[in-house]
């Protein structure tokens, strides 16, 4: 502070206190613009079955003879994003409905597509009754919620090294994941039951802390 003000008068000096007091508001008041994101059929589970808009995604009544190309995963019932990040800040929405087991979040391109992935992805998610957020080698956290969320926020800024997810029914925090990320990052949904369809909602710009400035739908 002593450093930044020296030499400045008495006006200088207020209105650069001034700034620096207020660049916390600034940066929680962060505009986060909607990503819009198409699901990657070429990365879905032969379980799942997508729209024709490639924004939803379903169970099939088995599993179907789909290519075996290497971006397909084969264990986990989940399907990437099209487009990834390396930069910036993005958000969107993912209505997960009832289902019993669900989690959405981010993973980097080179996450293991076949068998077990073990790193390079970053969640929350519904599995045995419990709210969970997970990382790689990092520890499980069990999640405390009051309502049980059925659409979630993701937004994600690279630069500040930032993942966070929020109950978009009530504009309530869920977690933040800080990580300095490597590789570029694409959005997933994994769902492990089939009550109901999990879908990307439309969407519009929102703020660093999660509130909605106008999104239309949050009420329907």
């Amino acid at each position: 502070m002593v450093v930044l003000a020296f030499g400045l008068s008495q006006k200088g000096l207020f209105n650069t206190v001034s700034l620096i007091l207020l660049l916390p508001m600034f940066i929680s008041s962060q505009t986060f613009l909607n990503s819009p994101v198409i699901l990657d059929p070429n990365t879905a589970h032969p379980c799942l079955i997508l729209s024709d808009d490639l924004t939803s995604m379903r169970f099939s009544d088995g599993i179907r003879m789909l290519p075996d190309n290497p971006e397909r995963f084969d264990n986990y019932r989940m399907v990437l994003g099209s487009e990834g990040f390396d930069s910036g800040t993005h958000s969107w929405d993912t209505e997960v409905g009832d289902n019993t087991v669900w989690f959405v979040g981010v993973v980097y391109k080179s996450v293991q597509r076949k068998g077990v992935v073990q790193t390079g992805l970053w969640r929350v998610g519904y599995y045995n009754d419990k709210y969970w957020a997970r990382c790689p080698k990092g520890p499980q956290t069990v999640l405390t919620l009051e309502k049980k969320p059925q659409r979630i926020r993701v937004q994600l800024d690279w630069d500040r090294d930032t993942l966070s997810f929020y109950d978009l029914d009530n504009d309530t925090h869920l977690h933040t994941f800080t990580h300095t990320f490597t590789e570029r990052l694409f959005p997933y949904i994994n769902i492990g039951s089939n009550l109901y369809p999990a879908r990307i909602l439309p969407g519009k710009a929102s703020t660093l802390d999660g509130t909605v400035q106008t999104t239309p739908y949050l009420n329907n």
